[in-house]
């Protein structure tokens, strides 16, 4: 997941792809059996590094990222 500008975004959802301008934002929400969760937010399970890593990359390429620009 990525929170930017007070935005939860799933990184694994392929809906919600970069260049989408609208992206689902999910919302934090408490059970009090489980504790804090993110409902919505999408589960994986893995067996072994190599599909961590290939899950990293797949975010990664969802990730939302503008340039700063410095003002003088």
């Amino acid at each position: 997941m990525q929170i930017y500008m007070e935005n939860i975004i799933d990184l694994l959802d392929e809906n919600n792809s970069r260049y989408k301008r609208e992206r689902e934002c999910l919302q934090i929400r408490e059970d009090p059996k489980t504790g804090i969760y993110v409902d919505g937010l999408i589960q994986v399970s893995v067996s072994n590094l190599n599909e961590v890593i290939a899950l990293i990359k797949d975010g990664v390429k969802n990730r939302l990222t503008y340039s700063t620009t410095q003002v003088t």
